[in-house]
């Protein structure tokens, strides 16, 4: 394929993809996932979309006592360390849910649901 048709097939797959973020790489990272860690008083908006998309959202590592708390459409809910949860929304934000010690991080993993 000449480069000329590649670059407009590929810009033409890019423009199909629902706006989920204002940069074009943070809406390739949220469409297809990552990873979060997280310090005291820290916050990660995972979703920010016109439309609902389904996430799955694990809590992976930091303290046993922190638990991670979700942000969602006008809605919250918790997790503990360990548990994983889908939720389907426009917009998504996750934080600590009590305070982490100065070196202590809370880390966990986000996926598109299918």
């Amino acid at each position: 394929m000449k480069p000329a048709l590649l670059l407009l097939a590929a810009v033409s797959a890019f423009a199909t993809l629902p706006a989920v973020a204002d940069d074009p790489i943070d809406e390739l990272l949220l469409l297809n996932g990552g990873e979060f860690e997280m310090g005291n008083g820290e916050s990660k908006v995972i979703l920010d979309s016109k439309i609902p998309v389904e996430y799955r959202v694990c809590a992976t590592k930091g303290p046993d006592s922190v638990p991670l708390v979700i942000h969602y459409d006008e809605k919250d809910t918790v997790l503990k360390l360990g548990d994983c949860t889908n939720l389907k929304a426009k917009f998504i934000r996750l934080e600590p849910g009590a305070g982490l010690e100065e070196d202590e991080v809370l880390m966990g993993k986000f996926t598109r649901a299918r």
